[in-house]
């Protein structure tokens, strides 16, 4: 059993925030804080919530009646679900607030329904050794701004954030899966690291406070309804190895007025793209407009050249 663990949550997330929500860092650096030591006196649970049994343990501290999850080992979270949920829940079951959230390094599996529905969890610390964050793993949790350092972003893994606003995705991250982020009403940034290369079927579905989404650069398919019911979304921005763009991915993004793709090649553009596709104005890269103009999919749109201000 170690008997350090370092926490100050709430110095560590506050400059996260500051140096990510401005979208300009796709890697987040370790912060580098104050840190107090919890005493084993503080601990009010802890075991072993590893796939393997104990290959990963964890940890809650107690500051009063506010609760702090570790998490640490090495490999797999086992998996929980309705059945059977993380041990940690029943805490706020009574006057405990389950506050703040950090998986150790080392773990490579968040497991399904690890952390969703805790009411009171505004923080989550995640380590660049993920490799997945299981389905349901922290929806409809509280939290406002989440770094996610690595890994695959499974089915619904924040779906119904309902306080979320900033994502900002590492070097690591590779796809986004099914309405990973759906119905995260309050997101209004985020950051597609320069890994990403899929963006799953519903992935920000309902994100009504998004004005902006930038497509990382080596995203190569936005599947169905990626986007739609985002209506808050006033630009888009396509990289430049899109080639496919999913049935409905910006339905009923109404007020939407231009986009600009930097794809040489016209991306393979299914039905119900847009609502309103009589008022977009598409900026594309000057040597593909006639492309573009006489493509079956685009041709509907006022295609133009892309230009210093795009």
């Amino acid at each position: 059993m170690r008997k350090n663990f370092l926490l100050l949550f709430a110095a560590c997330f506050l400059i996260v925030t500051l140096n990510s929500c401005d979208g300009t860092k796709n890697e987040p650096e370790k912060p580098t804080t104050t840190e107090q030591e919890f005493s084993e006196e503080n601990v009010v649970l802890e075991g072993s919530c590893g796939e393997r049994g104990d290959n990963v343990k964890y940890k809650v501290y107690a500051n009063g009646y506010d609760l702090s999850i570790v998490v640490y080992g090495q490999g797999a979270m086992r998996s929980f679900g309705p059945s059977y949920n993380a041990p940690w829940k029943k805490l706020e079951d009574k006057d405990f607030k389950i506050v703040s959230a950090r998986v150790e390094d080392g773990v490579t599996y968040l497991g399904s329904r690890s952390f969703s529905e805790l009411n009171y969890l505004t923080k989550i610390s995640l380590p660049s050794s993920l490799k997945m964050i299981e389905e349901y793993a922290c929806s409809g949790c509280a939290i406002d701004t989440i770094v996610i350092p690595s890994g695959e972003i499974s089915r619904s893994a924040f779906h119904g954030c309902k306080n979320l606003r900033c994502c900002i995705l590492g070097n690591k991250v590779k796809s986004i899966n099914f309405s990973a982020f759906g119905y995260c009403d309050k997101l209004d940034s985020i950051d597609f690291g320069p890994s990403v290369t899929n963006i799953g079927p519903s992935a920000f579905q309902w994100c009504t406070n998004l004005k902006e989404c930038k497509i990382g650069d080596n995203v190569t398919d936005i599947e169905s309804q990626a986007f739609d019911y985002c209506s808050g979304l006033e630009k888009i921005i396509i990289g430049a190895k899109v080639t496919n763009i999913g049935w409905a991915a910006f339905y009923a993004c109404n007020n939407i007025t231009n986009i600009t793709c930097f794809a040489i090649t016209p991306p393979k553009l299914n039905q119900s793209f847009f609502v309103n596709n009589d008022v977009l104005n598409v900026y594309v890269p000057a040597e593909s407009v006639d492309e573009y103009k006489n493509n079956e999919n685009w041709k509907n749109f006022n295609i133009q050249p892309i230009s210093v201000s795009n």
